[in-house]
């Protein structure tokens, strides 16, 4: 519940920017990653990486085409041709460290502990994001998101250690 509520001072932050669109890719995106968590847990005995790595490389077509019909006026030669290093560094890190690196642990913890032990640290992403918006791109911190992150570690720490901290409160 201290986990949740950190998620809801997040939410109750947001501008109302998304659409309706945008909302439903969300959920849909949230819920092919739980899919996928529940066949990662089940493929006990297959080297992770190699999965993420096999599965990226079916992945890329369909995604580049849905990015040229969706972002057309994001597609020009003349665009691609003034890339950044940021931008490059950007993609990098997005293929490699978040994607491949993050989704390989990812499936290997869920491959080796119980769901209900690694699915809580979810609740970590808006903590990593808006702190590595701060870091990175100089975006404020605000007091609400200090708040947020608090209460999310915090409902965290109560998860995975409460049931202990219990036993040894209780007097025998």
């Amino acid at each position: 519940m201290t986990a949740f509520s950190g998620i809801g001072l997040v939410a109750a932050h947001t501008g109302g920017e998304i659409s309706a669109l945008g909302l439903i890719l969300i959920v849909a995106a949230a819920a092919s990653w739980g899919i996928g968590n529940l066949i990662a847990m089940k493929l006990d005995k297959v080297d992770m990486l190699a999965l993420v790595v096999w599965g990226s490389l079916v992945a890329w077509p369909p995604l580049l085409l849905l990015s040229y019909i969706l972002e057309q006026g994001s597609w020009s030669l003349e665009d691609m041709a003034h890339l950044s290093w940021p931008t490059i560094g950007a993609v990098g890190y997005i293929v490699y460290l978040s994607t491949l690196l993050g989704f390989a642990v990812w499936s290997w913890l869920l491959s080796h502990y119980p769901a209900a032990t690694v699915a809580p640290f979810t609740l970590l992403v808006p903590v990593f994001g808006f702190t590595s918006s701060a870091l990175a791109l100089g975006e404020p911190l605000y007091q609400w998101k200090l708040a947020a992150a608090i209460l999310i570690i915090a409902g965290l720490c109560i998860n995975l250690t409460g049931a202990r901290m219990a036993m040894r409160i209780r007097p025998a």
